[in-house]
């Protein structure tokens, strides 16, 4: 639940477009397919209600994202300290050597894929130094949380997740404003790339670009040339969609899974035979992709627009807690671009933060909502107010 104060004088009002998001998960997890069990479409629709009512019983925008933010990093930190007390996950695949430590990667616990992890991450690293240079409180915490982060990314060796918060960080760090301005361009392109490099050529050009920045991290007897085989996936995945779909399912999809009920899956699942589990259900490696198959292009158009709208939304504030969370999304996306992280499911906790970050930056603050509210629901005292005013450096030069 996100920190509310008793004595608030305004909450959240959320505006239609905060449905947008969660009438197209829904749209998707109406129709379960295996392994997805019925009963989550329950769950899934729970969570959903939860979120819509704890953002609109919240005093302000800030008050939420700097909860979503803290929550994350307890989440983070429970991880590690399972992960140092050996609890470990049942997953027996081998994801290859860490170039980082030189061991194995790691899959966390608490989280179901080893690219959850590393996302959320992303995410909590590329906010830390704007909250922590808004507020004092809970700096301790918050350092102790970001340590944690760093440990995940790490150990999980997720290098989009660490391209993003090298990336990101610097970025906002230094150039806040041009930063605000490029955001909802950043996250458009980067969760349709999978598609402009398959579709253009002349794409091409990013994806060197990227590939050689990410050279000195390539595994032993991987082509980082091709992201890892990535671009056979997304070239086969949408050469099947083009082909091989009816028109009915190109529109909305196949519900979840929708690359395995499609058969899509069948076009790339050899490059994942290693894994020897469950290598048929493995996703086209892209958000976008797995939206287009679980939900056609009605729900994949929607999911676009409504998150590049956020973006644009969040970068016209001139709060530094709006920074943040503009931050977060955008990390979300550099990793969705090569995971499917994004794509609604109930264990997929990016997705659920990207649900918060989206109904925040589309929810208005009643005009009683003042100041004052904002303060008390982010724990600041008035010194802490002063100096978290950071959107004065970094919007009035």
């Amino acid at each position: 639940i996100f920190i509310s104060d008793k004595n608030r004088s305004g909450r959240l009002n959320l505006a239609w477009p905060c449905a947008i998001l969660p009438a197209g998960a829904l749209l998707i997890m109406l129709r379960p397919n295996y392994p997805t069990a019925e009963i989550d479409v329950v769950f899934f629709a729970e969570v959903l209600i939860a979120i819509a009512y704890a953002v609109y019983r919240s005093n302000s925008r800030a008050c939420v994202l700097i909860s979503l933010h803290d929550g994350v990093g307890v989440l983070l930190i429970a991880s590690v300290a399972l992960w140092l007390v050996g609890f470990h996950t049942n997953v027996v695949y081998y994801f290859g050597k860490n170039v980082i430590t030189g061991g194995d990667r790691v899959l966390f616990p608490l989280t179901s894929t080893l690219a959850v992890a590393p996302t959320m991450c992303a995410a909590y690293i590329v906010a830390s130094p704007i909250i922590m240079i808004a507020t004092r409180r809970y700096r301790y915490f918050r350092v102790t949380a970001l340590l944690a982060a760093v440990c995940i990314s790490v150990q999980s060796d997720r290098r989009s997740a660490l391209f993003a918060i090298v990336f990101i960080t610097v970025f906002v760090v230094a150039a806040p404003r041009v930063f605000r301005r490029l955001a909802p361009f950043i996250v458009g392109v980067a969760l349709t790339s999978p598609i402009l490099v398959v579709t253009f050529p002349a794409m091409s050009v990013l994806s060197s670009f990227v590939t050689g920045l990410l050279m000195p991290l390539q595994r032993t007897n991987e082509d980082i040339s091709t992201l890892n085989g990535r671009s056979g996936i997304w070239t086969n995945s949408l050469e099947y969609y083009q082909n091989q779909i009816d028109f009915l399912h190109q529109l909305f999809g196949y519900g979840t899974f929708g690359q395995v009920k499609s058969g899509a899956s069948s076009t790339y699942a050899s490059l994942f035979a290693g894994l020897r589990r469950d290598w048929a259900l493995k996703s086209p490696h892209s958000t976008v992709l797995q939206v287009l198959f679980d939900g056609g292009w009605i729900t994949a158009t929607a999911f676009l627009s409504v998150l590049i709208c956020a973006a644009w939304v969040l970068a016209r504030s001139v709060s530094s807690i709006d920074l943040a969370g503009l931050a977060m999304m955008t990390a979300l996306s550099f990793v969705g671009a090569t995971e499917n992280t994004l794509a609604p499911h109930l264990t997929s906790i990016p997705f659920w933060m990207m649900t918060v970050i989206v109904t925040v930056a589309f929810s208005r603050e009643s005009p009683l909502s003042n100041l004052h509210d904002v303060g008390a629901v982010a724990n600041m005292t008035s010194d802490d107010r002063a100096h978290g005013e950071w959107q004065s450096i970094n919007e009035t030069s």
